[in-house]
């Protein structure tokens, strides 16, 4: 406090002493010149070390006069220059209305507030000598508060565009309600999902699918149709990373779509329910529970959907022979049912800022039912119909999914700088049965498929942060196992006897890839690169 009444003396009593040594002074009351004082830092989630944006910073006397603010950078880097000269003419008018509180003293404090957090204030011990305070590292922590009254905010899905990838921000806006993983990529631009769920990128199948990083086969995510089995309300942003760095496999020419799910990070006990509905018959119901208290949490969420899907299309074929002409049109009608469901839970331990550990299992399981039909009619150059065929398709089909994660996180004193540890496997087993009839040709056929698939993942990743975290040096360890087998077997039916026929075999794969990499990155004014380079060993055996 004494160094706060010598500060105050000085501006309003000492102008003389700064026109004799300086020559700033003017000879006005008020009119004096010196230089502006100076407050910065960086705002930082006190769980995940990550930057806040965009946060306010309001600077206050000791009676909550407002002097100055501003708010922080999208890194929570913010830097406020504080003018004494407006400071002192602000100080004066509020005093000379709350004439009681003249004699107060000049000690400023900083106030931090943030939606979502707790806000913080911090005393700013300004003096003669010390005209730039740096409060450093200013870490928030998430706000858990009753409210009173609740005000219902749709947020609309957004895309953000960054060095090596586009993120699609999935927001609570009604056109992703009670929707799946794969209505969402369809709304989002350069990505299309035909009619029997394949996915492309920029026009081209040659696509890689993550889910939090990790091959969306080990979620029990494969196959055309297979992100109908993921509901939106578990997705919180999809990356479209269509100029990969080195620490990913060489997989997926068109690029990589990485699926991120939410994770709550709310304090105290907290949940919320969805229940959708819609037609063609579209039903519903997830759930989500989370926990969080000092240093650990625990989550689990599940859902349960139940849909039918109605389809069809139409083709019209000209085929130009050297000795003929003919045209083919087919038409193509297609309705299924499905039912699943999936379970998430695990837990977080964080003993302090710099150590975490996360544990998490998920179960899924779906069944579906599927029929379609298929009608061809053949026309000569003459427009007459010379041949007419049909094909009715039943099908069948069972999938379950067990996965487990386990990551370890230790944050080093800059931020940025880290070491993080993953572990990943996964277990998944598929059945599914098909029939096929042509009742024109008295052609009957039927398929049975069976198969189970292992995968184990184990991740190294070491990132060092340099040039003010503009640039950053990384390097990473990756080991992939898939291990697989699948039984096929195709009949048709000869004088009421099912004979087995091709393309029926026995499939057994694996596969061992151990692979290190290395990428550098910087910025340099509005200059941004990086590059980098993969190491892989494979070892894989089929018969």
């Amino acid at each position: 406090m004494k160094n706060y009444i010598i500060l105050f003396l000085f501006l309003f009593s000492s102008l003389n002493l700064f026109s004799q040594q300086r020559g700033q002074w003017n000879g006005g009351a008020g009119n004096f010149q010196m230089s502006n004082m100076t407050v910065k830092g960086r705002l930082l989630d006190s769980e995940t070390m990550d930057g806040l944006s965009f946060a306010s910073i309001s600077i206050f006397t000791s009676d909550s006069i407002l002097v100055s603010g501003g708010i922080s950078e999208e890194n929570g880097r913010f830097k406020i220059e504080i003018d004494p000269k407006k400071m002192m003419e602000k100080i004066k008018e509020k005093r000379s209305i709350q004439t009681e509180n003249k004699r107060r003293g000049m000690s400023l404090f900083a106030e931090i507030s943030y939606v979502g957090y707790e806000n913080k204030n911090i005393a700013l011990p300004f003096d003669l000598q010390n005209r730039e305070i740096s409060i450093n590292d200013v870490l928030l922590v998430a706000d858990a508060t009753n409210l009173d009254e609740v005000t219902v905010r749709a947020e609309k899905s957004s895309l953000e565009l960054k060095l090596d990838k586009r993120v699609f921000n999935v927001g609570k806006d009604l056109s992703n309600k009670g929707g799946t993983a794969e209505e969402i990529l369809e709304n989002i631009p350069s990505i299309d999902v035909d009619i029997e769920g394949n996915i492309s990128l920029r026009g081209s199948q040659s696509v890689r699918i993550l889910v939090d990083g990790k091959p969306a086969s080990m979620m029990g995510l494969d196959g055309p149709n297979a992100l109908k089995q993921l509901q939106s309300s578990e997705i919180d942003k999809v990356e479209i990373i269509t100029n990969p760095s080195s620490r990913y496999s060489a997989e997926g020419s068109a690029g990589i779509l990485n699926i991120i799910l939410k994770k709550d990070r709310l304090k105290g006990l907290n949940g919320s329910i969805n229940l959708n509905t819609g037609y063609p018959s579209q039903n519903g119901l997830s759930t989500s529970l989370n926990y969080r208290k000092s240093k650990f949490s625990v989550f689990t969420s599940i859902n349960v959907n139940s849909r039918e899907s109605k389809g069809g299309g139409y083709t019209n074929s000209n085929f130009f022979l050297p000795d003929t002409t003919f045209t083919s049109k087919v038409t193509r009608d297609r309705n299924s049912e499905s039912f699943s469901y999936g379970i998430r839970s695990g837990f977080s331990f964080f003993p302090n800022k710099n150590n975490i550990f996360n544990f998490s299992f998920s179960l899924r399981d779906s069944d579906s039912d599927g029929i379609s039909e298929n009608n061809y009619i053949d026309y000569n150059s003459n427009n007459i119909e010379i041949n007419k065929s049909s094909r009715f398709e039943n099908s069948n089909s069972i999938r379950n999914n067990l996965s487990y994660n386990f990551s370890y996180t230790k944050n080093f004193k800059n931020r940025g700088h880290n070491l993080k540890l993953n572990f990943s496997w996964s277990d998944n087993l598929s059945d599914k049965a098909t029939s096929y009839n042509e009742p024109d040709k008295r052609l009957e056929q039927r398929t049975t498929e069976n198969s189970n698939r292992y995968d184990q993942n184990i991740r190294l990743d070491y990132t060092y942060p340099f040039n003010e975290n503009k640039g950053k040096l990384e390097i990473g360890y990756k080991r992939d196992y898939d291990k697989m087998n699948s039984d096929y077997l195709a009949e048709q039916l000869f004088d009421d006897i099912w004979r087995k026929i091709p393309p029926s075999n026995k499939y057994d794969y694996f596969q061992d890839v151990n692979s290190f990499y290395t990428q550098l990155g910087n910025q340099s004014g509005k200059l941004s690169y990086h590059g980098g380079v993969m190491s892989e060993y494979l070892a894989s055996s089929r018969r």
